[in-house]
Formats: C-alpha cells, sequence, structure tokens
C-alpha cells in the first residue's frame, strides 16, 4: 500500500474499530454516530453533482477545476463509505496527474482506486486502473513493471469476457514485448489483438495495429510484408476518413520504400504525407515527413532537392525544439557532404552532431535527475503529513472517548497497537528509502566520474589526432609551396621527389580523416552490423589477392595457414578493414624479402585469427602502449615507419563490436604478432 493511503487507510480502521466495539460505549455513541437519512442523501446529491461537472471539466481538458471538483466529491463519498463511487474520483485523479506529466502522483492516485474497487468489488473499475498502472510504467520506462499490471488488467478483462477490453490488452502488451526487444512475443499479442478487432470490427484498432506490426517487420528487413501491413492500415484510415491515420501510413509506406532502393516512390507517398500533415496542422508530423523526404533525395543523389528539403526540415525542427529529427538531419548533412568530398563541411556538421547529441544526453540525465529528486521530495512531504494526520487521528480518538465517558481500557489499547504498528511501518519505510537515495548518489557520483574519465581520454585522443592533421598539412603546405615557388628551378627528378612527398602526404592526411569519420561513425553505433557465417580461409585469400601488388613492391611473400572448414560469424565489413589494416600494418613494418603469416584456429570456441610479421617488433614498453586513443603512438616504432596509430583502435572498435577481442605480442627484433577473435556461431 502507498504511503499516500495510509491516513484513510487508519480513518476506515479507526471507524471499523468504533463500530465493532458496541458492548463498551454508552447511548450517547450512537447519538455520536446516528444515521440521518435526510442528511446522507442530501451528502449523496452533492457528491454525485460535483462529480458529474467534474467529468464535463475534465472532457473539456480543465484539469485543475475539474481536479478540485473530484476531490469535493471523493470527500463526501468517503464519509458515506461509497467504494465504487470513491474509486471512481481516484482514478480521474490519477488521469489528471498523468495529463500533467506527474507520473509518480498519478501511480498513487491508481493505487488508490485499486483498493477502493476491490472493497467494492467492482471488476471493470480494477481493469481500467490495472491498465492505466501500466501505461504510466511504461512511461517511466519500466517496461516490466508495465507488463505485470497489463496481464493482471487482461485476466480481470478475460473474466468478464469483454471482447474489446481483451483486445486492447493484447496490443498494449504487444508494444511492451517490442520495447523490451522481445520481438516474437510482441508479433503474438498484436496477432491476438487483430483478430479480435477484425471480428468487432473495430476499423480504427486494426489500422493502429497493422501500422504496428508493420514497424517490427521493418526492423526485422521483411519490407515486402511490412508493405502489405502499411497498406492495409491506410486503406482502413481512408475508409473511417482518419487524416492523421493516413499521414502516419503513408509515411510508414515512404520511409519503407527508401530501404528497399524504391526512392521515386517513397518520394510520392512521403509528399502526400506531407500534404495530409499540413492540412491537419500536425507540426511534429511534418518535421518527420519533411527529413524522410530529404533522406529520400540525398539517396537519389539529388543534391538540389535535399538541400531544399533538409533546410525546411532543419526550420521545422528548430521551431518546435525537436533535437532528435534534429541531430538525425545534421547527421545526415554529414554523409552528403562526405560524399560530395566536402571534408570540411563534413567535419564542421560532425562537430555540430557531436554537440547536439552531448546537449540531449546531458538535458536527459538532467531531467532523470529532477524526477528523481522530485519524488523523493514528493514521498518526503507525504509522509510528514501522514505523520501528523496519524497524531490528529489519535487526539480525535482520546477525546471523542473521554466525551463519551465510558470505560476505554480495551479500545485505548487496541488504538495504541495500531498507531504504533503504523508508526513503526512509516519509520521502515522512512529508512529504506533514505538508503535507497544514498545508494542513488553513490551510483550517480561513481558514473560522473566514469563520464569525466571517459571525456578526458577522448579529449586527449582529439588533441593526438588534431596534431597528426596538423602535422600533414603543414607538410603539404611547405611542399607545395615551394614547388609553386622553385618549380622552374627544379629538374625532374627533384620535382618528382617533392610530388610524391606531397602525394605521400595527401594520402595519408585522407587515410587518417577516413578512419576518423569510420571510428565516430562507430562510436555513435551508426555503423550498421549485418553479422553472418563466412568462410574464414576465402575471407583472408580475397584480402591478400587485393595487397598482394603493395607486398610484391617489397618482395613480401604473403601466406595463410587456414583449415577450409573454419567459419566465423560477423559483419564482413567491419572484419575486412579489421585485416586490411593489420596486412597493410605488417607489410609497411615488415623488411624486404621477408614474409607475412595469417594464422587461423579454433579455440576455446573462438577463431583466433594471427597476422605475424619479421620486421623489427615492438619494444615491452611500447607494447602496453597500442590500441590507446589517448597515448600519442608516433614515439613507437622507427623513424622510417611512423603511424597515427589509428587503424589500431579502429580495429579495436570493430573487433569488439562483433563480439572478439584484439591484443598484440611481440619480441624485439624478431617481429610482432597481432591476435584477434571472433564466434564462430551467433551470440545475443
Amino acid at each position: 500500500m502507498k504511503i499516500f493511503s495510509l491516513k484513510k487507510y487508519i480513518s476506515f480502521l479507526f471507524i471499523i474499530i468504533c463500530f465493532n466495539v458496541n458492548g463498551l460505549y454508552s447511548n450517547d455513541s450512537i447519538k455520536l454516530f446516528g444515521n440521518n437519512t435526510k442528511l446522507s442523501n442530501y451528502n449523496q446529491d452533492m457528491a454525485t453533482a460535483f462529480y458529474l461537472e467534474a467529468e464535463k471539466l475534465l472532457n473539456e481538458y480543465k484539469l485543475s477545476e475539474s481536479g478540485i471538483l473530484f476531490r469535493k466529491a471523493l470527500k463526501s463519498f468517503l464519509a458515506e463509505m461509497k467504494f465504487k463511487e470513491a474509486g471512481d474520483c481516484y482514478s480521474n485523479l490519477g488521469i489528471i496527474c498523468e495529463m500533467n506529466s506527474k507520473n509518480q502522483e498519478a501511480i498513487e492516485n491508481y493505487f488508490l482506486a485499486i483498493e477502493f474497487y476491490e472493497k467494492a468489488e467492482f471488476k471493470p473499475g480494477l481493469a481500467d486502473s490495472y491498465n492505466n498502472l501500466g501505461i504510466v510504467y511504461c512511461i517511466n520506462q519500466q517496461y516490466e513493471e508495465g507488463l505485470k499490471f497489463y496481464l493482471k488488467s487482461l485476466k480481470i478483462e478475460e473474466e468478464l469476457g469483454n471482447e474489446e477490453g481483451i483486445s486492447y490488452s493484447y496490443g498494449n502488451i504487444g508494444l511492451v514485448y517490442r520495447k523490451m526487444g522481445n520481438i516474437p512475443k510482441a508479433i503474438e499479442y498484436y496477432n491476438k489483438s487483430l483478430s479480435i478487432k477484425t471480428r468487432l470490427n473495430d476499423k480504427k484498432g486494426m489500422a493502429i495495429t497493422y501500422g504496428n506490426l508493420g514497424s517490427i517487420y521493418v526492423k526485422m528487413d521483411s519490407i515486402s510484408k511490412a508493405m502489405i501491413l502499411f497498406e492495409n492500415a491506410l486503406n482502413l484510415h481512408e475508409q473511417i476518413g482518419n487524416k492523421e491515420g493516413q499521414g502516419y501510413a503513408l509515411h510508414n509506406i515512404g520511409d519503407a520504400l527508401i530501404i528497399e532502393g524504391e526512392y521515386s516512390r517513397a518520394v510520392d507517398y512521403l509528399n502526400k504525407s506531407l500534404s495530409i500533415r499540413i492540412e491537419i496542422g500536425d507540426e511534429k508530423g511534418q518535421t518527420s515527413s519533411l527529413y524522410s523526404l530529404a533522406e529520400a533525395y540525398y539517396k537519389m543523389s539529388n543534391r538540389v532537392e535535399f538541400l531544399h528539403k533538409a533546410q525546411e526540415c532543419y526550420n521545422h525542427a528548430q521551431t518546435a525544439d525537436q533535437k532528435e529529427i534534429l541531430l538525425k538531419l545534421i547527421f545526415l548533412y554529414y554523409l552528403f557532404y562526405q560524399s560530395e568530398q566536402n571534408l570540411e563541411q563534413a567535419l564542421e556538421f560532425l562537430e555540430q552532431y557531436t554537440e547536439l547529441k552531448s546537449e540531449i544526453d546531458e538535458q536527459i540525465r538532467a531531467e532523470q535527475i529532477l524526477e528523481m529528486q522530485a519524488r523523493f521530495d514528493t514521498e518526503k512531504k507525504e509522509l510528514e503529513i501522514a505523520e501528523k494526520d496519524t497524531r490528529i487521528l489519535y487526539l480525535e480518538q482520546e477525546k471523542q472517548i473521554q466525551s463519551l465517558k465510558i470505560k476505554n481500557d480495551r479500545l485505548l489499547k487496541i488504538f495504541l497497537v495500531v498507531i504504533l504498528l503504523f508508526i513503526c511501518v512509516i519509520t521502515y519505510i522512512l529508512f529504506k528509502r533514505n538508503r535507497f537515495k544514498t545508494k542513488m548518489n553513490v551510483l550517480l557520483n561513481s558514473k560522473n566520474k566514469e563520464l569525466e574519465e571517459a571525456n578526458s581520454t577522448k579529449n586527449k585522443f582529439f588533441s593526438i589526432i588534431s596534431h597528426d592533421l596538423s602535422n600533414y598539412a603543414s607538410v603539404m603546405d611547405t611542399v607545395s609551396g615551394m614547388i609553386k615557388r622553385k618549380y622552374k628551378m627544379m629538374d625532374a627528378e627533384m620535382l618528382a621527389k617533392n610530388m610524391e612527398i606531397l602525394n605521400n602526404s595527401a594520402i595519408l592526411n585522407k587515410k587518417v580523416i577516413k578512419n576518423l569519420l569510420d571510428w565516430a561513425m562507430a562510436q555513435n553505433r551508426r555503423i550498421s552490423l549485418n553479422p553472418d557465417y563466412h568462410n574464414l580461409l576465402n575471407l583472408c585469400s580475397e584480402l591478400i589477392e587485393s595487397l598482394q601488388s603493395i607486398a610484391a613492391s617489397k618482395s613480401i611473400k604473403i601466406t595463410t595457414s587456414i583449415e577450409s572448414n573454419i567459419t566465423v560469424f560477423a559483419d564482413i565489413n567491419t572484419v575486412k578493414t579489421v585485416l586490411r589494416n593489420l596486412i597493410s600494418n605488417a607489410i609497411k613494418f615488415s623488411p624486404e624479402n621477408s614474409e607475412i603469416h595469417i594464422l587461423g584456429s579454433i579455440i576455446n570456441d573462438k577463431v583466433e585469427i594471427i597476422v605475424r610479421d619479421f620486421g623489427q617488433g615492438i619494444k615491452a614498453d611500447e607494447l602496453v602502449l597500442l590500441f590507446k586513443p589517448d597515448v600519442n603512438t608516433k614515439r613507437i616504432g622507427t623513424p622510417e615507419n611512423k603511424g597515427t596509430g589509428f587503424g589500431l583502435i579502429l580495429c579495436k572498435e570493430f573487433v569488439e563490436m562483433n563480439n572478439g577481442e584484439i591484443y598484440a605480442k611481440s619480441e624485439f627484433g624478431k617481429g610482432t604478432d597481432f591476435i584477434f577473435t571472433l564466434p564462430i556461431k551467433y551470440e545475443k
């Protein structure tokens, strides 16, 4: 039972005690609690009038005025022991709190509604209250708790045989399983809901369920099945004239067509969706449609239309403060300018994306902290009120006992025991909540320290990368300037040598920027992994063939020792990037006329891949610095073979994304082994 209900519970317990110890009262007690039929009827009529007026105001969204009247009605219903009506009042007060985003107060009111509906044995009210609790807990992202109450609501609806209630309970349960990532369960319950809604010819409910199922199949890459479901939803929305539903269905079809690569058709559907949303004044929907149009034009390489729609979307998102859409749009701008090789603009939008992402994350953390603090403050005030009310009830009871002049020893003992029990309960709850608050503060401090350390590491890392980029740019500036000023005085050999330096610097600069952009995408989980089973020998052979010309220029022989039946379960593109980086490094750091060995074997249910070179090797004190973003690896290796070390950081990121590990072994003067592992089967 919630703390907010303690004073009510004490009141009713006290009344019950009083009415069950008639043998101890004199006839005066009958006068004190006597039934005045006319007064009782008057109170009920007034309470009903308050309640009906409150319902009317609630339907007009006059929440404050409605809440006042519901509380007035509640006071009379409690006095007359009308439990069902009291439950109705608490249920509506919960709805008002929920509409005002006061979720904790809403939960408390719904629990009170359940308490009184149980006293009245009113099952429809219980089903609605459990369903409302499920909604609030899901809004708070407490999906396990929300699912528990949805299942309770479903059980009561099944007992009542209410098919409409059952179908909507199934839909809510499907939504929770979808949020929890249990896709098979979500599909199962959505289909159960759809079956009943079809039988009841509930077209709006059917359309919503088709849309929900379609969204699931999009995530499962079953686009053709999703398209059928979205079109079914669109047809039903058109039949009932639901413009808002038509806008969503058209938008869903457009997004699905973008995934399928049918960009022209996607544009047609998205423009229809945008027109409807403009017609009904759906500002957020317009922003969403504009973003999808910009994405479609980007995929079509239609530069003019992309920039036009992206700018419209940007203006809408800023006006409506839709930061999530704005974040996606900025990243789309970054991809667009990257595809145009406009690296300066791409980096500018990448910086904007990082700043906005940090701002959104910080805002979420701040809101969570404020919500938690508000919850603690509210609970503290409620405990203080409960204690005061308990004391007041105690004094009133003592006064009544004295005024009745009866032998009150037995009643007083019972009452004191009840009060003592409640004080113990309240003290225990205060103690538990204080401990919980302390633990949360410790946890928050720990998380803040981790965040500060992560930010410090990234700052050092970006400092190193910016220094390397600056060095390459400086070399390019110096050499190109010298060529511009003195090319007439240079012979062909000198000019060729300087052009080679300039070209190498440009290639290195481009490689660093490309790795930096890939790393940034990996950090923000924008790289989409598509893991599958791949033959390791075929994969390595393909990469060796692509690097053979580079190895041949140094007379380096690359050999493999991998059994033909070894397979890995991983994303092929990221694994290729890892192997390409490691083999390229091995070629770079190997002397001429040497060998590189690629080894593969199964060890402890993992596939272990080794890229072995016979170069100079790495000193022990330098080996521990590899794979660390905050370490400048320019001091590792020989002067003629320097690198940023960024490729290894990218390798570590990609290997870990594929549920693997990477490390290096080296004996100075004899060579180096770079070793990484990959799973041989699917891992959750």
